[in-house]
């Protein structure tokens, strides 16, 4: 689901906001998930699960050790399902 559809679907469920005040709230929302995550924070989204960015730093081999290149640091996405999304996930609904 994207942007767009997400705004759609929660405009239908709320007839008192319009789409632009659901846009608003959601962008708001994204950019408070961006900044706990940016501080290494997790971002817990209620009946959903959990959302981490981890960092891992690694020593390069080969040919990019051989440019000079130091360590290097990967990003991850962790996302970690709810109990309630495993079941339904297993159950298939």
């Amino acid at each position: 689901m994207n942007h767009r559809e997400t705004v759609n679907a929660v405009a239908r469920r709320l007839p008192h906001q319009t789409r632009r005040e659901v846009d608003e709230i959601l962008r708001w929302a994204y950019t408070f998930w961006h900044e706990a995550l940016e501080q290494d924070e997790a971002v817990r989204l209620p009946e959903i699960g959990t959302l981490r960015i981890e960092v891992q730093t690694v020593q390069p081999g080969g040919a990019i050790r051989r440019f000079g290149v130091g360590r290097l640091r990967r990003l991850y996405g962790r996302f970690r399902p709810s109990p309630e999304l495993r079941r339904r996930y297993r159950r298939g609904s």
